[in-house]
């Protein structure tokens, strides 16, 4: 890999903290954030039930939805994922037998996960003023945030094009509203590399019901936004 500059730091700082402030707003916990020290060419970091990461200049470690973990396989002979549909199809229908409301929270799950993922390159984008983040899926790979994001949106009902677009959207809208939480904790990792147990200091209080789908969406902006807020702990004061 080429040499981790300090501007290519920075950026990397605002990419992991874009990932991990939208999983803390979509109820997914953060274990830790780590970034590569500056002037680092082939930096290794332990990735959990992963393994060894490399390739990479940062990690925003968090829980797989339970249903992402089962029901998509990366599959090396093709280059990419597969969603199994078999399987993803038994557990939906057995979660309809347990409880109405139980389908419905797992597919926020995924649709919250897509956002954790499409957060790091729309977060970079937004840093670099672009006035309308976009991501694509590059290279094929397992650890690609875009690849990973598309291929989850073809685990939804309402399909990869409708899904696709309006988690982009709301992705973007939610960094932007949040960007201080953004900022700050970039900054905390620019300057100490690594954050674990404080980590929830740096992080916005979760969004209840959040994201919502394309439908849910729709019928909100009919009557107006109702997000509930959750206060999960209070913020650390300043120094």
């Amino acid at each position: 890999m080429p040499l981790l500059t300090r501007e290519k730091r920075r950026k990397v700082c605002i990419h992991e903290a874009g990932h991990a402030v939208v999983a803390a707003l979509g109820e997914n916990p953060v274990y830790s954030i780590e970034v590569a020290p500056e002037g680092w060419t082939n930096w290794v970091t332990q990735g959990g039930k992963a393994g060894e990461l490399m390739d990479l200049w940062g990690v925003c470690q968090t829980p797989n939805p339970g249903v992402v973990s089962i029901g998509l396989r990366w599959k090396d002979d093709v280059r990419g994922f597969q969603v199994e549909g078999q399987v993803l199809s038994a557990y939906m229908k057995a979660l309809e037998q347990t409880g109405s409301d139980l389908p419905a929270e797992v597919r926020r799950a995924v649709r919250a996960y897509v956002c954790q993922c499409l957060a790091g390159p729309i977060a970079e984008m937004i840093s670099a003023n672009e006035p309308k983040p976009f991501v694509e899926p590059g290279e094929p790979s397992p650890h690609d945030d875009a690849t990973v994001a598309e291929a989850c949106c073809r685990m939804l009902p309402s399909g990869k094009e409708a899904e696709w677009s309006h988690l982009h959207e709301i992705t973007e809208s939610v960094l932007r509203e949040h960007w201080s939480f953004v900022a700050e904790l970039a900054d905390v990792l620019e300057a100490s590399g690594r954050l674990d147990e404080r980590v929830d200091d740096y992080l916005p209080p979760q969004l209840k019901h959040w994201p919502p789908s394309p439908r849910r969406l729709r019928e909100e902006q009919s009557v107006g936004p109702r997000i509930e807020r959750v206060r999960l702990r209070p913020r650390p004061s300043p120094g």
